[in-house]
């Protein structure tokens, strides 16, 4: 069963420590969706990592925010929520799973048709261009701090994953 953006920040709100996660080989819509949420979200003074097992594209490294993108650490840490974004699978998530001790929750959020639903919490959007559009809804729809580089890795998140707004997924909203 789906949740709604409200569930989700609902759960992200009393969270403290807040784990963000992507696929492996991470692209535009990956690594902005997570420096997006991450800036957000320490906005909000939460303690905010974000891993993914390649790190950080270089062609990525432009971006504010960039730096918070790194591969998990050799000892394993626990966390009151991960958010998985722009990940079909857990699978595809690599080593990362191994390098959490314990969470609370995990929530799911991504626009592959393919998500089976993996998380404690799932948002899955198929008819969503990018995961950063749905990172875009949560952040304001949901009255979640809105950085002006968050803005930035959203606009990256959305125009890699609509081939600079040329593929036929681009809508009006974007």
């Amino acid at each position: 069963m789906g949740s709604t953006l409200e569930t989700i920040r609902d759960a992200l709100l009393p969270a403290e420590r807040i784990l963000l996660l992507s696929h492996v080989r991470p692209d535009g819509d990956a690594i902005g969706s997570q420096i997006a949420l991450a800036l957000s979200l320490a906005a909000l003074d939460k303690s905010v990592s974000a891993w993914n097992e390649d790190g950080c594209p270089s062609n990525l490294r432009f971006l504010e925010g960039s730096e918070l993108v790194v591969r998990p650490p050799e000892d394993p840490e626990s966390f009151d929520v991960v958010v998985c974004l722009d990940t079909a699978s857990k699978e595809r998530l690599g080593r990362c799973p191994d390098a959490v001790t314990a969470a609370k929750q995990w929530i799911n959020i991504d626009h592959h048709a393919s998500n089976p639903g993996y998380g404690d919490l799932n948002f899955i959007e198929a008819a969503a261009a990018a995961t950063g559009e749905i990172v875009y809804d949560l952040l304001t729809g949901q009255g979640l701090p809105f950085p002006v580089a968050s803005g930035a890795a959203l606009y990256v998140a959305v125009s890699t994953d609509t081939g600079s707004f040329r593929y036929p997924n681009t809508t009006a909203k974007l």
